[in-house]
């Protein structure tokens, strides 16, 4: 039987919907309930995830993203409890149903495994979330094991700081360094430090450099940015691609279109430079590490000599 690792025990919030899927394709995926067109809240989560895992084995996955996803696995036993929850609000939308209560209801009808239990809150501006404090307090109150922030912008939050300093979760943060001509002083600098003073677990922060053509991809940015990291004490920090870039190119072949030839070798100069600072690095991102291997193939293909291409083709 198909099925795959979110299907299995994840549930995907968003202002429009309930969905086990999180991949870059989600919001065209099968889902639990689309407050688009449905208003009723009621779901049948048990009842809705057998109907999902009978499309993804029937000939309609041709017709979802199912079909070609990186995810896809073949599994025995699907687990009858959730033990991963995301938050996902980066749109800041306002939400069409009653988030609470929903996840309230789950705990009542004991679907969520509270021992195991990861909650991923996920945010452009998490102050925006206005749910995100009663939220934590029924998360607190019910059971969970961790708690992660993935934000792209920072100010200290009491509520974070107490999360950090019982280990009970993690902070990540996309943040733009580009922009930011003063950022020895600022405020960001000087809440980060508290925050890794505070916390039980100085790597339970991060720091996340997202590589956007014709914006950020010059080895002068990059630089920056692992110095200030540096400059912080931040222990991990990351790479992320532009999330379009990855949506486009998940599924094309080798060449991929539009991709600079030297992106590539920015990439790799982000490796050697975060490993000659002694950073660990967090790319534990499934469909991003498979475009970094077509961009790396791509760009070989395009750094080949006009003779060996035209060879290539005539052994073909």
């Amino acid at each position: 039987m198909k099925t795959c690792k979110y299907i299995n025990d994840t549930l995907l919030f968003t202002s429009d919907n309930i969905t086990p899927c999180y991949s870059c394709f989600s919001d065209k995926a099968p889902c639990y309930i689309n407050f688009m067109l449905d208003e009723n809240e009621n779901i049948n989560f048990a009842e809705t995830k057998q109907i999902i895992i009978e499309k993804i084995n029937s000939n309609n996955i041709k017709d979802i993203p199912c079909n070609n996803c990186c995810q896809l696995i073949d599994c025995e036993e699907i687990p009858s409890k959730y033990n991963h929850i995301i938050l996902n609000f980066w749109n800041n939308n306002t939400l069409k149903y009653n988030i609470f209560e929903v996840i309230q209801d789950l705990y009542k009808q004991d679907l969520l495994d509270t021992n195991n239990l990861i909650v991923d809150f996920q945010s452009g501006d998490i102050d925006n979330f206005k749910e995100l404090n009663k939220l934590i307090s029924l998360f607190e109150a019910n059971g969970y094991k961790t708690i992660n922030f993935l934000i792209n912008n920072v100010k200290y939050r009491p509520f974070i700081d107490e999360i950090l300093k019982q280990g009970k979760g993690n902070l990540s943060i996309i943040y733009d360094f580009k922009d930011n001509n003063n950022f020895d002083n600022n405020v960001f600098s000087k809440v980060l430090r508290m925050y890794i003073c505070n916390a039980k677990n100085k790597n339970s922060i991060k720091i996340y450099y997202t590589l956007v053509m014709d914006y950020n991809d010059n080895k002068k940015d990059i630089k920056n940015f692992i110095n200030e990291t540096f400059k912080i004490g931040i222990n991990i920090i990351g790479l992320r691609l532009y999330y379009k870039d990855i949506s486009s190119w998940i599924n094309e072949p080798i060449p991929l279109p539009k991709c600079k030839k030297e992106l590539g070798k920015l990439i790799l100069y982000f490796f050697k430079l975060a490993k000659k600072y002694s950073f660990f690095l967090d790319m534990d991102y499934t469909e991003q590490n498979i475009v970094l291997k077509k961009i790396f193939r791509t760009n070989k293909e395009q750094n080949k000599s006009f003779a060996e291409r035209i060879k290539k083709i005539f052994i073909k």
